[in-house]
């Protein structure tokens, strides 16, 4: 098993935009967030092995 490569292990993702809403602490538009469960590993932060993307750097 390894971290899913989609939410880095959290199972869940955070997606940032939408209309926002404006904050009177700050004095500005704030973006909204949003948290869903990651499709990828279905939610465990895990994956197999098999599953995973395979990333290689190589330094030459």
């Amino acid at each position: 098993m390894r971290h899913c490569p989609h939410c880095g292990g959290d199972g869940y993702v955070v997606y940032v935009g939408g209309p926002g809403y404006y904050s009177s602490a700050f004095g500005n538009w704030l973006p909204s967030d949003r948290e869903e469960r990651c499709s990828f590993c279905g939610g465990t932060g895990l994956v197999e092995v098999e599953d995973a993307e395979e990333v290689e750097v190589f330094q030459g």
